[in-house]
């Protein structure tokens, strides 16, 4: 009886887990905004790659809605530090209104053709 009430309650926190990673956030305008905001800060880069750069960015905003970077992982030393040259303390150009503080977002550099 143990092992059947034991199996319930995995499968309950299971299905909540699932439930709640599926259920929409309601930031996600907002994130969305942010993210097209990224997007312009780092949209000219004068790299010269012969492939495509995945960095791992995490950054929070301080009480004047700019962008502070915490990390920059996943590239090589040049590259996070052209990230956090561009979005370090960059203002945004209006303020975000969601409920998150930390933000992780993926950057992907591509060779200029």
């Amino acid at each position: 009886m143990k092992t059947i009430k034991k199996l319930v309650l995995v499968a309950a926190v299971a299905f909540s887990t699932v439930l709640s990673a599926s259920t929409p956030k309601e930031n996600d305008a907002e994130n969305r905004r942010l993210t097209t905001e990224i997007q312009k800060f780092l949209h000219d880069h004068q790299f010269d790659i012969s492939q495509e750069v995945t960095a791992e960015v995490i950054f929070t905003l301080n009480k004047n809605q700019e962008i502070v970077v915490l990390t920059a992982d996943n590239c090589d030393e040049r590259i996070e530090n052209f990230i956090k040259s561009k979005l370090n303390y960059k203002q945004l150009s209006s303020d975000y209104n969601g409920s998150d503080k930390m933000f992780k977002v993926q950057v992907k550099l591509v060779p200029e053709s």
